[in-house]
């Protein structure tokens, strides 16, 4: 992505994760940082089916309220797993 975008616009965070049949995750969460200090923290769980697709979807929205470098940190305990920067202006 490039460019900037308005501040107080919504951004979604589409996710994708392989479970094994019968895996459950509930030590992953997805922080935003404004400029390096953490406004937000979403805790996420993922259960994996019992049979069937071990695809599991998950989504989330945050509103980037002010105006700098946000980043979105997908974690898993202290372990980074991804991350992405959006500027606003």
């Amino acid at each position: 992505m490039s460019g900037k975008i308005k501040a107080g616009a919504k951004v979604s965070a589409h996710m994708v994760f392989l479970v094994p049949v019968g895996g459950a995750y509930s030590d992953l969460s997805l922080q935003w940082s404004l400029n390096g200090t953490v406004r937000s923290t979403k805790d996420l769980e993922i259960k994996g089916a019992t049979a069937g697709s071990m695809r599991y979807r998950m989504m989330t929205t945050e509103a980037l309220s002010k105006v700098g470098t946000w980043e979105a940190r997908l974690l898993r305990g202290d372990k980074e797993l991804a991350k992405f920067t959006v500027e606003t202006e």
